[in-house]
């Protein structure tokens, strides 16, 4: 099992949609890359947030291994 954290540093401070950034097209990317076993929820837990960096805008994917709970 492995953690995925997909963190979003936007340009703006304007309202952004969680959902709207669950990171489908990043996890098949791992996925195809074989960074991640698979992207269904008996593989990874995902974690999304977001923040706010004028200067910097990007996106930072970590993946951690997990132990079963």
């Amino acid at each position: 099992m492995a953690d995925v954290e997909i963190m979003y540093y936007f340009p703006t401070r304007s309202r952004h949609d969680a959902d709207n950034y669950a990171g489908k097209f990043l996890l098949d990317g791992l996925t195809k890359a074989g960074v991640i076993e698979d992207d269904d929820m008996a593989h990874i837990r995902l974690h999304v947030a977001g923040d706010y960096d004028k200067r910097d805008p990007r996106t930072v994917i970590t993946v951690r291994d997990a132990w079963d709970d």
